[in-house]
């Protein structure tokens, strides 16, 4: 269509008027020829379908420089859309020039033609030709829009587009030029051009575009495009989602029946990822997060033609989980407008009752899954079902996906998709079990690498510092203030007020009522005036009506940082002035305005200081400006008081530790106050403890450097911050040895300690200390054994170093067996003949599963597998268990003893065993389970219900769980569990001793939940009061003690431990409760504990003299031993009480 050549005409030609500006070497390379241009949009996407067409059935891919994968077909995809959009503007507006419009379509042309001929050679080239694209369709609409006009607005806008229009046809020509080389003239003449005149050519395009946008904005073209329907429809198609869609995927049939479908998806993974999904929605307020699908950083992960991850990351309560559902929302419109297929995704959470949620193995699994099935219900693609078909033959389809597998798998099912872009989302990757999750980042990177379709990993998580290390080099969004503002007003408005104004009984009307009579003392101006003056926030409020004590009251905790405030405007500024100079405090002993300085109240401190209102400049208040609006209230004080603002030491130290801003706040400072800063030492180290992004700490650093002057000699404590930095510790390192040399660094052995156990970059820490430092390093064996337990690279560092004459000690040995196989496989390897396997060795060796594998293959024979190494793995790993089971099976042996271990300490293992054994369920795995770790309780339940025991000793193991599971204080959620599945059992296991043990633990709701169910005649009168006396007992609350001791109760009541109230009370030292207690005829002072412990010897521990006194007037014997081997003498000698000693001794 000749229309689509331009949207000007002839006499008023923007294209024209660029070609003619162009330079004469430029303007060579351009052919003005007026044969075929009229076509040259057709042919163009003539070319572009018929390249698309060829890789239908081919991953093309290839390499940034940077390392993302973009996907050839994508970078098509985008090139056909720009060139039939700007046809449609072209046949809109009916211009056409085909001499000089169509000179750019046709550079695109070549260079798509050439760079499709050649990808390995013009891929720089290649991703370039969409983005010139959609500059030129987008500016074609302006230019229609703008023809005609005439102002200063309009020619301004015209000669905007006229530079942009002059800098793509630079760049084509270049372009056109390099690629019309031969290659060995192109190599010689034009190599520089590429990395140089190329890449600068096409960096000044966007700025131009820059330019031309910001002229439409002043000409406000956007309310005359309103006016244009077609144009606007076009123009909302720019930026509506490409089409990535396999229409073939939703054709394909499984030829199984329902239930058969069902049962190989639950095979592959049975976690409710759509009720997680749905719950998390469910949370989010209607209108929030909707910022994120228009942030720069997620649109271009979204829409450019890479593989890529985009990492969301914030502090705890920051709303990750919300906005990925948000983003998981809107990967589900697009799937449902048929633009993309449907995401899969997963919310991870470490809970206990549901362990699949932090597994990488169940993680990828449920990835498999849904990547199997391209709609729910629907028909299962065929690489999964070739997995299942294959385990079902080797009758092994019961057990679940390994994390191998899945990986393999996921690749599979992404190459049915590679006409499509899929994208996965996983929330709260921190939540994800920490000892395994380097798995699942090491999978992500293999998915990145390895995919045949284009995709698109989103991840969340809190900045711990092992998923900062792997995704430090990826797209982030770190969510701050400035993105969950709007969110937060939506919250208070809808939410927080609502509820107020409700609770209130029209107490916001009555205010408003009388807001503007300041003289009427029952007024809220009235009552914010006599509530501030001269009293603390304890007693204004107090002193306040009811309904407006109510309000307030929940201001600090709910609305603190966003009304406290405002609602202190309304007192006058001469009272504002008063209060500040009498210090008076509100909250946290802070004044109105030291809190709006903290809590980064801009427009509150913007009032104060236009009205004068004194700041109290302290060093505290200071450092604690609010660190994501530091730079800001900077620049404020700075603007307000000049060089009066006090500038000190510690201040600048401060704003080079700020975790958002420190580059800025510490650049302002130097920049302006420089001659009054010195760049001490301790300097440097605040700079380097900066908790900001890796690479703005890195800029601060050099730039603070550059301002050193004279010499800086650096710490111990300097280095040892930089030698455990897990993050940044190689970086900080080499910039320091640049800027000052090895001689300003004192390498204590300490420091390279901390260098070789740094587990993220200990290896390169200690290869630069190596590289600079040389033979002065000694290499002890305390920094062998550290290198060898945490990084293999800096362990074989020091190996080298150290030489043939390097004895490797058993303690090393067992380090690495333990911690890093590795290493271990290294000492292996290398020192065969001088290592002796010990049973200590073997023993760390079962704690880590590849450590015990490489063992045994290699010293199968030589080593022995006892009931302690076996037990050993019970308690660490669930693949070391399960590897001596399966290949030491005559020394292995599975049995109670093993799955008790299991039970109590690892509920990964026990989780393992129930999955891949046939394990009996006994008494006593329900009593410890019950006692001592809820998590394997709750598997139990939830693989095993049928098979579970219930006798009162299991349930008084139940009622012992308040006292030795340390978060658990509500036992009725457990009983619950029991009563779901053998109600009848349990409630005849509810006996009198059940009760009764509740009572002796002062488990009031424990006692409650279970006495319910006990006759009434079996009901014991005194079991409350008993629970009230050893609760007060522990909490030393001698006037319920003493009303207790009027009743007729067992003042010796033991509980589980065999603890008294009287050892309750010595032990959490209460002297005058142990008075109490210790002179009853009714209490036995020697009464001991099940491990032979009177209440004497837990004051001599803890150092309560004056209890130990009071004891042994009592008649308290100090000779008893208990199961440790220790005496009340030999603990009070041991914890370095001489007092207690001299007493103890004075009675022997």
């Amino acid at each position: 269509m000749e229309a689509a050549l331009t949207v000007r005409p002839s006499g008023d030609n923007l294209w024209k008027a660029a070609v003619d500006s162009v330079g004469d070497e430029l303007k060579a390379q351009i052919d003005f020829k007026q044969e075929s241009k009229v076509d040259t949009l057709g042919e163009l996407l003539s070319v572009t379908e018929k390249a698309k067409k060829r890789l239908t059935d081919r991953a093309w891919s290839f390499k940034r420089s940077s390392g993302e994968k973009v996907i050839v077909r994508d970078v098509l995809g985008k090139v056909a859309k720009w060139v039939n959009l700007v046809k449609q503007v072209g046949d809109f507006a009916v211009q056409f020039d085909p001499g000089h419009a169509g000179v750019a379509w046709a550079g695109i042309r070549f260079m798509l033609t050439v760079a499709v001929g050649d990808l390995d050679t013009y891929k720089g080239m290649f991703e370039t030709t969409a983005e010139i694209a959609e500059y030129i369709c987008r500016t074609a609409v302006l230019e229609s829009l703008v023809k005609g006009k005439s102002s200063q607005a309009a020619d301004e806008l015209s000669r905007a587009i006229v530079k942009l229009y002059i800098s793509i046809l630079t760049y084509l020509s270049r372009a056109t030029a390099y690629c019309n080389q031969n290659t060995f003239k192109r190599i010689l003449k034009y190599g520089v051009l590429v990395s140089g005149d190329l890449e600068s050519s096409f960096a000044a395009v966007a700025p131009a575009q820059d330019v031309v946008s910001r002229c439409a904005l002043v000409m406000n073209l956007e309310a005359q495009l309103d006016s244009q329907v077609e144009l606007r429809r076009i123009r909302e198609s720019f930026d509506a989602p490409m089409q990535r869609w396999d229409g073939a995927l939703h054709a394909i049939s499984d030829q199984l029946e329902g239930e058969q479908r069902k049962k190989v998806l639950q095979w592959m993974s049975a976690e409710p990822y759509i009720q997680h999904h749905k719950q998390t929605k469910g949370e989010v307020l209607k209108g929030t997060g909707k910022w994120l699908l228009e942030n720069p950083s997620f649109l271009k992960w979204k829409n450019e033609s890479a593989s890529s991850i985009l990492w969301i990351r914030g502090i705890p309560g920051s709303g990750k989980s919300k906005l990925m559902s948000i983003a998981i929302e809107d990967a589900m419109s697009a799937f449902q407008a048929k633009q993309s297929p449907q995401p899969a995704y997963f919310y991870c959470s470490r809970n206990s009752a549901e362990p699949g949620r932090s597994d990488p193995s169940r993680i990828l699994a449920s990835i498999a899954r849904q990547l199997a099935t391209p709609e729910v219900g629907g028909a299962i693609l065929e690489p999964a079902l070739e997995v299942y078909n294959e385990r079902e033959s080797q009758a092994s389809a019961d057990g679940p996906l390994r994390l191998e597998e899945s990986k393999e798998l996921i690749i599979k099912l992404l190459d049915q998709y590679k006409g499509a872009t899929m994208t996965i989302a996983i929330d709260a990757l921190d939540e994800c079990n920490e000892d395994t999750r380097g798995d699942l980042l090491e999978v992500f990177e293999f998915l990145l690498e390895e995919s045949p379709c284009l995709l698109k990993l989103l991840v969340s998580s809190r900045d711990d510092q092992d998923i900062v290390y792997q995704f430090e080099n990826y797209p982030c969004l770190a969510l701050s203030s400035a993105h969950s503002s709007s969110d937060i007003e939506l919250f208070v408005a809808s939410e927080i007020i609502k509820e107020l104004t409700a609770k209130a009984d029209g107490m916001f009307r009555w205010t408003i009522s009388f807001l503007s009579d300041e003289d009427n003392p029952s007024s809220p101006f009235g009552l914010w005036d006599q509530a501030f003056r001269g009293t603390t926030y304890s007693k204004w409020r107090m002193d306040l009506p009811t309904e407006f004590s109510y309000c307030f009251g929940l201001m600090p905790f709910v609305l603190l940082p966003v009304c406290i405030f405002d609602i202190c405007g309304v007192i006058s500024v001469h009272e504002w002035k008063s209060l500040t100079k009498k210090g008076v405090e509100i909250v946290d002993g802070k004044t109105p305005i030291e809190l709006a300085v903290e809590r980064g109240s801009i427009n509150i401190v913007k009032w104060a200081l236009d009205n004068d209102i004194p700041i109290p400049f302290t060093d505290e208040l200071l450092f604690s400006l609010n660190w994501s609006k530091g730079t800001e209230m900077l620049r404020l004080f700075m603007a307000k008081y000049g060089s009066e603002f006090p500038v000190t030491q510690g201040f600048v130290q401060g704003a080079a530790a700020n975790k958002f801003c420190a580059y800025e706040m510490t650049k302002l400072l130097l920049d302006t106050r420089g001659t009054g800063i010195a760049i001490t030492t301790e300097f440097i180290e605040s700079v380097i403890c900066s908790r900001g992004s890796d690479d703005n700490v890195l800029k601060l650093l050099n730039f603070v450097l550059d301002k050193v002057e004279g010499d800086i000699v650096l710490t111990d404590n300097t280095l040892s911050t930089v030698a455990s930095d897990t993050t940044k510790g190689e970086q900080v390192l080499q910039i320091l040895l640049k800027k000052f040399g090895k001689q300003s660094f004192p390498v204590a052995q300490h420091i390279l300690l901390e260098a070789a156990g740094n587990p993220k970059c200990g290896d390169k820490l200690i290869a630069l200390f190596i590289q600079h430092f040389g033979e002065q390093l000694e290499i002890t064996d305390e920094l062998v054994n550290n290198a060898a337990a945490n990084s293999t690279v800096a362990f074989s560092h020091l190996l080298r170093q150290s030489g043939p004459s390097l004895q490797i000690s058993d303690q090393c040995l067992e380090l690495a067996a333990e911690y890093n196989a590795r290493s271990f496989e290294l000492l292996l390897d290398k020192y065969a003949d001088a290592i002796v396997i010990s049973q200590s060795s073997v023993e760390a060796a079962a704690r880590n599963p590849d450590s015990i594998k490489l063992l045994i293959q290699r010293h199968g024979s030589e080593i022995q597998i006892t009931s302690d190494v076996v037990e050993i793995a019970a308690i660490s790993h669930p693949q070391s268990l399960d590897f001596l089971l399966k290949n030491r099976s005559s020394e292995a042996k599975l049995n109670e003893d093993l799955i008790i271990a299991a039970t109590r300490c690892n509920v990964g293992v026990f989780d393992f065993l129930l999955d891949e054994y046939e394990i009996e369920i006994t008494e006593e795995v329900m009593k410890t389970a019950a006692q001592y770790n809820l998590d394997s309780l709750e598997i139990l339940f939830d693989k095993r219900g049928d098979d579970i025991v219930v006798t009162e000793d299991v349930l008084l193991a139940v009622a012992m769980a308040y006292s030795t599971q340390l978060f658990l204080r509500w036992i009725e959620p457990i009983v619950s569990m029991f009563m779901g599945k053998k109600e009848a059992e349990t409630i005849a296991s509810i006996t009198p001793k059940v009760c009764a043990m509740s009572a002796a633990l002062g488990d009031e709701s424990g006692l409650e939940c279970f006495r319910q169910h006990v006759p009434e005649e079996l009901r014991d009168p005194n079991w409350d009061s008993i629970c009230r006396l050893c609760v007060a007992a522990k909490e030393g609350n001698l006037e319920v003690v003493e009303s207790l001791m009027q009743e007729p109760i067992p003042l010796d009541t033991k509980d589980n431990l065999g603890e008294t109230p009287l050892y309750m009370a010595a032990k959490n030292g209460h002297t005058e409760l142990v008075k109490l207690l210790a002179h009853d005829k009714r209490v036995n002072v020697n009464s001991l504990s099940i491990f032979g412990r009177s209440a004497l010897l837990e004051p001599c521990k803890y150092g309560h003299d004056e209890v130990v006194e009071v004891l042994l007037a009592a008649g308290a014997e100090i000779h008893f031993i208990d199961a440790d081997g220790d005496t009340a003498l030999s603990v009070a000698k041991e914890e370095g009480h001489d007092r207690i000693v001299t007493l103890l001794e004075g009675k022997s």
